[in-house]
């Protein structure tokens, strides 16, 4: 992305909800997804990443494809692993989260709501979306997708993709669970131990035992 993007005001929407006051009215359960591509010589990974406004705490998926049925499904997952209710979401407008804007206004759209919608729907959560072609809006999720490539992908080499989810994995945990803490939540062990099943897994057993080989030069 160019950088001057970044320096592009934001939509008057999402403006707004950045203004310090009203951010700070904010209340915890405002989540924003996204799906970003891991590439390694062995393929490419689609990681699925939903992350706090205001606690931080982070879940991420990795899948092949990421198609509206994905889409939907993770958004379940998150509804079934944050330790609290989720009120409202934020996505950008990919296929994934939401139909292309000249097709929402059509007879089909009107009667069949987009699935991720019906999964929101479902669980009472609000589907906010970035204004299209502006994906930098949803801010949280883009700095943090950087954030896990920053430390993973961009300074390491894995010999294989399960290594790079497991890398990202342990990444992921440990981040949440020192954003809560800061926050006053739990402690960081006991954030650790809570994030999801997976995470306990590899907490105890890939942790530290498959470290990602640096790449050489």
């Amino acid at each position: 992305m160019p950088s001057a993007a970044r320096h592009q005001r934001l939509p008057n929407s999402e403006n707004k909800a950045s203004n310090r006051g009203r951010f700070a009215n904010t209340t915890i359960g405002y989540v924003h997804v996204d799906v970003c591509e891991l590439r390694l010589a062995e393929g490419k990974l689609h990681m699925f990443l939903a992350i706090d406004r205001i606690s931080k705490f982070t879940y991420v998926e990795f899948h092949e494809q990421a198609t509206r049925m994905i889409g939907a499904a993770f958004l379940r997952s998150v509804v079934v692993v944050f330790p609290y209710k989720i009120h409202t979401v934020l996505t950008d407008n990919g296929m994934a989260f939401a139909d292309l804007p000249q097709n929402r206004s059509g007879p089909t759209a009107r009667w069949s709501l987009h699935i991720f919608d019906r999964a929101c729907r479902d669980h009472g959560i609000e589907h906010r979306l970035t204004k299209p072609y502006h994906p930098w809006t949803n801010g949280q999720a883009e700095r943090m997708n950087r954030t896990i490539k920053d430390a993973t992908v961009k300074i390491y080499h894995y010999p294989d993709l399960e290594g790079l989810k497991a890398h990202i994995l342990a990444f992921v945990s440990a981040c949440t669970a020192n954003a809560m803490a800061a926050k006053g939540g739990p402690k960081p062990a006991q954030t650790m131990t809570c994030c999801s099943s997976a995470y306990n897994v590899w907490a105890t057993s890939v942790l530290f035992s498959l470290p990602p080989t640096i790449r050489a030069g």
